[in-house]
């Protein structure tokens, strides 16, 4: 166990920089399927209180024969009433402010992991690093950590693990390029 741990840690200054660029590269993937989810959620949410609010003003929608009957003026009641609060709670709950703040950082976690991508592939290519790539490295990790700053204190635990463990699956440790220095 012993001669593991001193093989997993074992690496050169600019290995252990290769590996934490890799780490952000998989973290930014992880983080981008959890706010691409985010986003798909929210327009739906968005779109299902569109339609709620839309529908029960409707005046031809409200003079439809059905809602004169027993049920149907109890149903039409408890419909505006749905109405209502949605129109009341939507200032609160900001759905359209936290669509536009997800999208942003979907597509910028998406943009880092492209781009990090992009620089590995380099640097592997080239079979070595150079200044250069040490400088786009930290410009990637310092957007980032700005990125990190910007996302949610709390998210899904749940659904973090599972697309973490995806991304273990797509992308496992092993494959990753470390350079021999």
């Amino acid at each position: 166990m012993s001669s593991l741990n001193a093989q997993i840690y074992s690496y050169t200054p600019l290995q252990s920089r290769v590996v934490e660029l890799h780490d952000q590269y998989r973290t930014a993937l992880m983080n981008a399927k959890y706010y691409a989810r985010c986003v798909v959620w929210l327009k739906h949410s968005n779109t299902i209180c569109d339609v709620v609010v839309a529908i029960s003003a409707s005046t031809s929608f409200a003079g439809l024969a059905v809602w004169k009957m027993g049920v149907g003026n109890l149903t039409f009641s408890v419909l505006l009433g749905i109405a209502a609060l949605v129109s009341a709670l939507r200032p609160i709950l900001r759905i359209a402010d936290k669509l536009d703040r997800y999208s942003k950082l979907h597509y910028g976690y998406l943009e880092i992991y492209y781009r990090i991508e992009a620089l590995v592939s380099e640097m592997r290519t080239s079979g070595h690093v150079t200044a250069e790539q040490i400088a786009k490295a930290t410009e990637l990790s310092e957007r980032f950590r700005a990125l990190e700053l910007e996302g949610d204190a709390y998210q899904q635990t749940k659904k973090l693990l599972r697309y973490q463990d995806e991304i273990e699956l797509s992308i496992p440790a092993e494959r990753l390029w470390l350079p021999s220095e």
